[in-house]
């Protein structure tokens, strides 16, 4: 979805919300900082989970006046956006309001653009070999860029595609006979299964990372689980080596995430369904009793998502006192962002944790 022009005579949203001071001053800083000049191009990915104020922020964007030098591009799943969405009825009102919003699909590739990268990646001529091997990885991916790579990295890993005296070679029937007996999901969580299967460091690694979110820091990995500095970065080098994990952020303040959002699902899936939570609840606690103050008020929103499920199950009632005053303070955070339907919810959930007699005066 590209927005790029707003109306000269907006309305109101019927589900948008109030302006945030936040938002109003985002807003101002586009404006000071755009022009025909020096444009801005902002690309906000994953639109499909936007939550209500993200979306009120798109809006006020996409209506704002004498904004010029400035595109907004927005990338989402189509199939996983119904038509009563919020973002569908967003979208569908500011094309009432006269926004001009350019829909750009993105369909898979098709077997001759798979066998084109082929011919790049393995520095081959197309040729009717290069082409059966590619109809094979585009049954299978059903021409996903992102499973068009993952394939070709778990053939190299089964050796069914190997370099000898300096050229690729490939027996097309034994490609054949092991792809078709994969599908795509299945070919992630294998490659993670055998990952694991030969270090116990690498699969606490990714199930404490699956529980941390899209990105995480080194230091709660090692929080959590009492991992060396050495094994950490050992677990650490084999998934980034196998593409699994990238780091981000800068020297000072290094980040992990992972490369892709079905790395990390094939990361839960380490763990049974039925224990996910208990286990998310025991990440939230080794990070509350081991993260200090400040880092602590830091990832107080992590923390908090971490041991809202199951918190209810703590039975010790100095620790749900402890607990009780994470989501206090993770309320008192949201309602400072004015997200005050979260801070609402870490409220309630607060007061659930104190004993029956906490509104007795002494």
């Amino acid at each position: 979805v590209q927005v790029t022009s707003s109306s000269s005579n907006p309305k109101k949203w019927s589900r948008s919300r109030a302006e945030t001071p936040t938002m109003t001053l985002f807003c101002q800083f586009l404006k000071e900082f755009c022009s025909i000049e020096k444009p801005i191009v902002l690309l906000i990915d994953d639109w499909q989970w936007l939550d209500m104020e993200s979306l009120k922020l798109v809006e006020m964007i996409a209506l704002m006046q004498n904004l010029k030098g400035f595109m907004l591009l927005g990338t989402c799943r189509g199939n996983e956006v119904q038509s009563q969405d919020d973002l569908s009825v967003m979208l569908r009102s500011l094309e009432a309001q006269g926004v001009t919003i350019t829909d750009i699909p993105i369909g898979p590739l098709n077997v001759q653009e798979v066998t084109c990268c082929l011919s790049k990646l393995l520095n081959l001529p197309e040729s009717p070999k290069l082409l059966s091997l590619s109809q094979v990885a585009h049954k299978l991916t059903e021409g996903n860029p992102f499973f068009v790579m993952e394939l070709f990295r778990t053939l190299l890993d089964q050796q069914l595609i190997q370099r000898i005296d300096g050229k690729w070679k490939w027996d097309e029937d034994e490609v054949t006979n092991s792809t078709m007996a994969l599908g795509s999901i299945k070919m992630l969580d294998m490659t993670v299964q055998q990952l694991v299967k030969n270090s116990t460091t690498v699969a606490d690694f990714l199930k404490i990372a699956s529980c941390l979110g899209p990105e995480f820091e080194v230091g709660h990995i090692q929080h959590v689980s009492n991992m060396s500095q050495l094994d950490a970065s050992m677990a650490l080098s084999t998934l980034c080596n196998r593409g699994i994990l990238v780091v981000t952020g800068d020297r000072l303040r290094r980040r992990l995430g992972f490369a892709h959002d079905r790395w990390r699902d094939a990361a839960i899936s380490l763990l049974a369904s039925e224990d996910i939570e208990t286990f998310r609840l025991w990440v939230g606690r080794r990070l509350m009793d081991t993260l200090s103050v400040p880092e602590l008020t830091e990832h107080i929103f992590l923390v908090a998502q971490l041991l809202f499920e199951k918190s209810s199950e703590i039975q010790n009632q100095d620790e749900r006192n402890r607990v009780a005053e994470v989501f206090g303070l993770a309320g008192t955070k949201a309602s400072k962002c004015s997200a005050f339907d979260d801070a609402a919810r870490y409220f309630r959930k607060a007061i659930s944790l104190l004993p029956k007699n906490r509104w007795d005066t002494p």
